[in-house]
């Protein structure tokens, strides 16, 4: 009788320990399938900017600058975070004119192989996101765009885009205020840019600094 008592009782532990490996075995194939669903829906939380804080030792990898501005280019002169280097745009050199327009830009890559454009889908939700730094003394409006093409940019922009996206205008002081934009893909899209922009810059303005910049599929 003694015997069997041991018995039942080594039986109820094995079946009990072997429930509770079912269980979890089961609780971590439920979450692979969860991830797999996420990734099936195109949500990534990896940051889709290459060099996005301009610390590369080559400052602007990635990134061009554009527009007929007097200061276009990185500087180790104000920066955000624990990085040395931002972007910044001014108009205050001697040959300066009003209406100005400069920024940076960056042609979406694909972050493992970047002799490839970045491959999205139609729908998608991109954030990009960059933190502002304005100066005192700065005339103009600074904000994000996220814009959306139909042919490969990086042979040079032939055409409009299909669809551009901006944020929110700044034109007063600010330290490193965090902008954000979203931007919904359109149908056709093969190339996307996104920009750290300063427009309608009157001659004489001071500067605005970009850094810490991110794109994420929401």
């Amino acid at each position: 009788m003694l015997i069997l008592k041991k018995l039942f009782i080594i039986f109820t532990i094995v079946s009990v320990l072997t429930a509770c490996a079912h269980h979890i075995s089961q609780s971590r194939f439920e979450e692979s399938v969860l991830l797999k669903e996420s990734e099936v829906k195109g949500k990534s939380l990896k940051n889709l900017l290459l060099n996005p804080s301009f610390e590369d030792e080559d400052h602007m990898k990635y990134w061009k600058n554009y527009g007929n501005v007097t200061f276009n280019w990185t500087t180790d002169w104000h920066h955000s975070g624990e990085g040395k280097w931002s972007f910044g745009v001014g108009n205050d050199a001697d040959w300066a004119k009003d209406n100005a327009e400069g920024g940076c830009y960056q042609i979406l890559r694909d972050p493992k192989r970047d002799n490839r454009l970045l491959k999205v889908k139609p729908g998608q939700i991109l954030v990009f996101k960059m933190r502002v730094r304005i100066e005192a003394g700065y005339a103009g409006k600074a904000s994000l765009k996220v814009e959306f093409y139909d042919y490969d940019v990086r042979k040079g922009f032939s055409a409009g885009p299909l669809k551009t996206y901006q944020g929110v205008k700044l034109s007063e002081v600010v330290e490193w205020e965090e902008i954000i934009v979203k931007a919904k893909v359109p149908e056709k899209t093969i190339s996307v840019v996104v920009r750290g922009c300063s427009e309608e810059m009157s001659k004489g303005s001071k500067f605005v600094f970009f850094d810490e910049g991110s794109v994420v599929v929401e």
